[in-house]
Order: structure tokens, then C-alpha cells, then sequence
């Protein structure tokens, strides 16, 4: 019996995969959520297989694209980070530690407005490639049948 091994599939699978990474990136630069530039430059795929792949992405990706409510106190190293990154100087007699605190605390007090941009990066691959996808699929079960050895029929008499 013949092996199925949808080789088309695979190769489709890496190319949507390719195009969400570049998507999200794309979103997240399109909808002014770039400060450093970490959060577009974090998207890779970790697994990937016929059954599909797995995105991976910065900690707080999910926060710009959800959104954060008020009430937590967010850490302040990543916005300590943020601040030296951005080259942002403090205040006259205030240190940067303490702005990351202010801003923290500024988080709590008002939350973050979400910035979606994961389900419209995915609904945009989906378009995409689900006719290249069903295209490497009907490849697939082609070859798979071309594989399977001839019928024979013998007469019992």
C-alpha cells in the first residue's frame, strides 16, 4: 500500500507561513505600534508540519494587540528598556527608573487601547493562500493515487 506523504503540502505550508510572518510585521508597523522595532522583528515560525505551524512573537505582542486593562501594574524593566532605547531623557531631577515607574503607574491608571493586528494579519494570509494550499492538496492525493500499484483482477472459476 502506497505511503501518503503530502510533499506539496508541506512546501504551501512554508510559504503561509512565510506570508503571516511577513503580515504580522506589516500590521504591526502599519498601525504605529513600532518603538524599537523588537515586537516586528520577533515573528518566527517554531514548528511547522502538515498538521500546520506555530507562530512565536515577543511577550508583550498579545498586549499591543489586545490591549491592557486598567488595575495592574505592568513591569518596569521593559519600559526602563524601551526608554533607553528611544534615547528618552527624563525630566530635569528625575531619573529614568523613576519615568518607567511613572509610565507604569500611568498604565494602571488608564490601561493600553488594543492595536489588533494578529487576526488581521491571519485573515489576510488565509485569502492568500487557500487556493495555493488546495491547489498543493489535489497535488498531493494526484501523486498519491499515481503511486498506488495497478489493479489486478483474477477470475475464480
Amino acid at each position: 500500500m502506497a505511503t501518503f506523504i503530502p510533499k506539496h503540502l508541506e512546501l504551501a505550508l512554508r510559504m503561509s507561513a512565510d506570508g503571516l510572518i511577513q503580515n504580522l510585521a506589516d500590521k504591526v508597523s502599519s498601525n504605529r505600534s513600532v518603538a524599537s522595532g523588537h515586537l516586528r522583528n520577533s515573528f518566527k515560525i517554531s514548528e511547522l508540519s502538515e498538521n500546520g505551524y506555530v507562530v512565536e512573537m515577543a511577550g508583550y505582542g498579545q498586549i499591543v494587540d489586545e490591549g491592557r486593562r486598567r488595575g495592574s501594574m505592568p513591569p518596569t524593566t521593559p519600559i526602563l528598556s524601551w526608554i533607553r532605547e528611544k534615547g528618552i531623557s527624563p525630566k530635569s531631577g528625575q531619573t529614568a527608573e523613576q519615568l518607567s515607574f511613572a509610565i507604569a503607574m500611568g498604565i494602571k491608571n488608564k490601561g493600553i487601547r488594543p492595536k489588533p493586528f494578529i487576526m488581521p494579519a491571519v485573515e489576510e494570509m488565509i485569502q492568500q493562500t487557500l487556493q495555493p494550499i488546495a491547489d498543493a492538496t489535489a497535488l498531493d492525493i494526484a501523486d498519491f493515487i499515481n503511486a498506488m500499484p495497478p489493479i489486478e483482477f483474477k477470475a475464480k472459476i
